[in-house]
């Protein structure tokens, strides 16, 4: 539900470098938004208002609320802005719930503007030593994926850190005469359960509105409101409640979306992801890499699809985020073997280069394909080859069947290119003879070769299971 405007916010300190008391937002402009999913109008409610550097939390969560890795060149560009115009668009983060009278506050997790973020750090060296170290100290010990680990990345340019200090904001007053952390404005989302912080995290951080082009966000959207009606429902009878931190499996496939598409959504807006520019909202969208255009192969629905055969897509009974890192893992490192030996980055179809290797086929069908004879090939009984750890020996076994993989396609499209020249010379001769007999027979030999879409997936993956071995 919406904030009450007579409400004051008590939020949780992430350093104490300044203060260990949580900070109490009591002037703020709070207002709501609505959003229309299948025929129900759904009420978001939000405030904004100043809230001090130190209170933003972008460690606890940062790879479950904010899962994109950060970029040197984008956070000095921001610096450089800020330092010009002043922070133009505010920070954005979701609210902890916690119990009425909490002594500690609630945390406010970041969930869009990381690089405005560490940029705004610098004007506190003191507090970003201390970010800088906790990050670390997190990473380190495995019990959390911070991909806002700070200490990995480069200091700022120095022309940048100059023009970010001539941005002075006004300091929280501490009492006394002291100041504290610079006081920056936030949008803050209220009143969200833990599937609903997940959800936005989903949808409102950018990037993450291109799944499938948009056409499985209702989807989603509505698993989402199921696995919330079931937690609830199971936090209500004790007798059926789960171990700590479970988390509601909703019903039906639209469950395993929910799952599926935080996998998908670390992926696509992870800048070094081997995948980032394989992926987009359709195939064939216009990226720049490294300043050269190139256009993506794949959708993030035929991707989604690809990772449902080698993923566990299933809700966990109990939170366990190292589970969810490894599955990530594997998955960029198969993307790397893709990205090695499969011909994809470059290969979209076009007017004068018509058989490609993976216009052959409908690129849906091959991928599903591919994903399930990876799985049935390289899997322990029962599990999901990418849910689980993996030998040497099956990545060179994963990495030799794309490379034959690659090979065969290599040679349908040189088959099917002779297969439309046949075809061009039947044309060339519509009276019966032995010239159109002759060309009948070989044309027919050759579509005896060719994978064609009446394959589908059973003969499909019957072919793809000699190749892959």
């Amino acid at each position: 539900m919406p904030r009450k405007e007579d409400d004051a916010i008590s939020i949780r300190r992430v350093s104490a470098v300044h203060s260990k008391e949580p900070f109490v937002l009591s002037k703020c402009a709070v207002s709501r938004e609505y959003v229309t999913v299948g025929n129900s109008r759904i009420e978001v409610g939000y405030c904004i208002g100043l809230v001090p550097l130190d209170c933003v939390d972008d460690i606890t969560k940062a790879s479950s609320y904010n899962p994109r890795h950060p970029r040197e060149v984008h956070r000095d560009e921001l610096m450089d802005q800020i330092g010009t115009y002043g922070l133009i668009q505010p920070l954005v983060g979701t609210l902890e719930k916690v119990p009425l009278g909490d002594p500690n506050g609630a945390r406010l997790f970041l969930i869009d503007g990381r690089h405005r973020y560490h940029g705004l750090l610098e004007l506190d060296p003191d507090l970003r030593d201390d970010v800088k170290a906790q990050a670390r100290a997190r990473e380190l010990r495995k019990d959390v994926g911070s991909l806002s680990d700070i200490s990995k990345l480069r200091p700022p340019r120095r022309r940048s850190v100059e023009i970010i200090l001539s941005y002075e904001p006004m300091r929280e007053d501490l009492g006394r005469g002291k100041q504290g952390a610079p006081m920056v404005p936030v949008k803050v989302y209220t009143g969200q359960e833990e599937v609903e912080r997940i959800g936005m995290a989903v949808f409102l951080n950018r990037g993450q509105k291109r799944l499938a082009g948009g056409e499985a966000i209702d989807k989603i959207y509505l698993a989402l409101l199921q696995a919330l009606d079931d937690e609830k429902s199971t936090s209500d009878n004790p007798s059926e409640r789960g171990p700590v931190g479970r988390v509601a499996k909703g019903q039906g496939a639209d469950a395993e979306l929910v799952v599926l598409s935080q996998h998908v959504a670390r992926i696509m807006n992870d800048d070094e992801s081997p995948w980032y520019d394989l992926i987009g909202r359709y195939q064939g969208e216009v990226t720049d890499v490294e300043k050269e255009t190139r256009k993506k192969p794949l959708t993030a629905k035929n991707f989604m699809n690809f990772v449902q055969q080698i993923t566990d897509d299933q809700p966990l009974d109990q939170l366990n985020e190292k589970q969810r890192d490894l599955e990530v893992g594997n998955l960029n490192k198969l993307g790397n073997v893709f990205a090695t030996k499969f011909g994809w980055p470059e290969d979209i179809p076009t007017l004068g280069s018509q058989h490609t290797a993976t216009s052959i086929l409908c690129r849906s069908f091959l991928l599903l394909t591919v994903g399930i004879v990876l799985n049935e090939r390289y899997a322990p009984a029962s599990k999901k080859l990418m849910s689980v750890e993996l030998s040497g020996t099956v990545w060179v076994g994963i990495t030799g069947g794309v490379e034959a993989l690659q090979t065969s396609l290599q040679e349908q499209a040189e088959i099917r290119r002779g297969f439309e020249r046949k075809k061009i010379e039947l044309r060339a001769h519509p009276s019966a003879g032995p010239d159109r007999e002759r060309l009948l027979l070989e044309v027919d030999k050759l579509r005896g070769k060719l994978w064609s879409l009446d394959t589908i997936i059973p003969s499909l993956r019957s072919r793809l299971g000699s190749i892959i071995r």
